[in-house]
């Protein structure tokens, strides 16, 4: 079995364009995209750096962007106490928050994306 080190021409273009159009932005350096996608099990056979600060940096966001977005549909300042306050309790916001950002809940993101196809992995991976 041949393990992919990097994504290949179609598959970068491919992989540019769902970005692109589900988040609106575009990675534009290959080593960049080829990281974005490279499991640690094959970054540490190749002694490359993984996906895994991605990951980190991006759970980050996702939970400023989950936490905004709760914020703005459930919470609201009072002009005449200058208070914040929520419409819900802070154990559902808390209920609210984990729902969207569950592994279970992003790898059905990942799959409606169909990007999980382009994830370079090693042996250990293909096996699991």
């Amino acid at each position: 079995m041949i393990l992919r080190m990097c994504l290949k021409g179609g598959e970068k273009l491919k992989v540019r364009e769902v970005i692109k159009e589900k988040t609106g932005y575009c990675i534009k350096s290959t080593s960049i995209l080829n990281q974005t996608f490279l499991r640690s099990s094959l970054a540490a056979e190749t002694g490359r750096n993984s996906n895994e600060i991605f990951e980190f940096i991006g759970d980050h966001v996702l939970s400023f962007y989950v936490v905004k977005l709760v914020s703005e549909k459930c919470g609201s300042l009072s002009t005449t106490t200058c208070d914040y306050t929520f419409r819900i309790r802070e154990n559902k916001f808390t209920q609210i928050k984990q729902t969207m950002l569950s592994n279970q809940t992003l790898a059905e993101i990942i799959d409606d994306w169909d990007i999980a196809k382009y994830l370079l992995l090693s042996k250990s991976d293909i096996k699991n």
